[in-house]
């Protein structure tokens, strides 16, 4: 198998960004990608675990170029891998060789999938909502392609050994939480659940996440989730962990950090409606986490209750909607940054089907 690198823009929610995609390469042109925020060591172990469970397969030797995160040094002429490399070759059992140095040519078959799979994938669609989303676009697009020469691919893998664990890619330590409940990891500050503070916690570091647990007792449980940030002195801050302090001082809330880090939808949620009445507004993110109501479900019954006739939108109004919407089974699944077109189009339809589901009674 051939690894390389290769970079893709794409827009997310609407953002021009670029990411970081590794490719792995067989000889029979299969071909698998993923994409990453960063060319990173994490990310280039988390590639490798996720193509080596992708193939189901592990080769006798890897091929790389001269990439910093395969090469750790030149001494006499002899390149020496780096500790994550060889850390994945004593895990997974492979062996590795570098190219020449501008010698493309000697792993042509990756550097051929980068290119295809860019052109593939990303030509003809470049707009998602997540870099999740993305991902498994991209999968999909390799699953179609792969079908295509599946038996010259499964004559490769049988010559290779089957996987039989995946290696953890992931730095881990703990912290102690300051008492703004954040804690600090390479210089970004990631928040925590409010009766954290002043406790350790540990966490892992991963390519694209942070995630955060709870070091009393014998299990770890995971309290916090974040996207990883690569921005010097960053804030990755929660709103849910702060609610029972906004509870008590629910005025602090309209020129909060963590108000200003929710979904723009929930954000205009609050200014629209909850301005004057923060203390509902709170109440409202609380009952909906206790309810399992996520951020676009209410925010989405602001429009379902216009639908109805409800035009003063209070917290008991868009409880009543949530609730009686979830006991019919409606999905409420209204995208963000829907515009003012879309959102019509979408009121008229669900008019529509009202409409026709009262052939028998008189529409008023």
């Amino acid at each position: 198998m051939e690894f390389d690198w290769g970079e893709v823009k794409i827009y997310i929610k609407g953002c021009l960004t670029v990411f970081n995609m590794g490719a792995v390469a067989l000889c029979s042109n299969g071909r698998w990608g993923r994409l990453f925020t960063h060319q990173d060591k994490q990310a280039m172990m988390e590639a490798h675990v996720r193509a080596f469970s992708f193939w189901g397969h592990v080769p006798q030797t890897m091929v790389y170029d001269n990439m910093r995160t395969a090469v750790k040094s030149f001494t006499g002429g002899e390149k020496k891998p780096t500790v994550e490399l060889s850390q994945l070759e004593g895990y997974y059992g492979f062996a590795h060789r570098f190219c020449n140095v501008r010698s493309g040519n000697e792993k042509g078959h990756v550097e051929r999938a980068v290119e295809v799979l860019r052109r593939r994938a990303f030509s003809h669609r470049d707009h998602f909502d997540s870099l999740d989303e993305a991902n498994e676009y991209l999968l999909g697009v390799c699953l179609e392609d792969n079908a295509k020469i599946d038996v010259l691919i499964q004559e490769e893998l049988a010559a290779m050994l089957p996987v039989y664990g995946e290696m953890a890619c992931f730095e881990a330590d703990f912290r102690q939480v300051d008492k703004l409940s954040t804690i600090h990891i390479d210089t970004v500050s990631y928040s925590v659940p409010f009766e954290y503070v002043n406790r350790k916690v540990w966490f892992k570091k991963y390519s694209d996440d942070i995630v955060i647990y709870d070091t009393n007792g014998v299990s770890k449980n995971e309290i916090a989730r974040h996207k990883r940030s690569f921005i010097a002195n960053d804030n990755r801050i929660d709103i849910q962990h702060y609610l029972k302090v906004l509870k008590v001082k629910p005025g602090a809330l309209r020129n909060s950090y963590a108000l200003r880090q929710t979904p723009p939808g929930v954000q205009k949620l609050f200014d629209t409606y909850f301005a004057d009445k923060p203390r509902d507004f709170v109440e409202l993110l609380i009952w909906g986490k206790d309810n399992n109501y996520d951020y676009q479900e209410l925010c989405s019954a602001v429009n379902v209750a216009k639908m109805k006739g409800i035009h003063t939108i209070t917290l008991d109004s868009l409880k009543t909607v949530l609730v009686d919407n979830r006991s019919s089974e409606q999905v409420l699944d209204l995208p963000w940054s829907q515009t003012i077109e879309d959102g019509a189009a979408i009121n008229l339809s669900m008019l529509g089907n009202m409409f026709k589901s009262d052939s028998k009674g008189v529409q008023s």
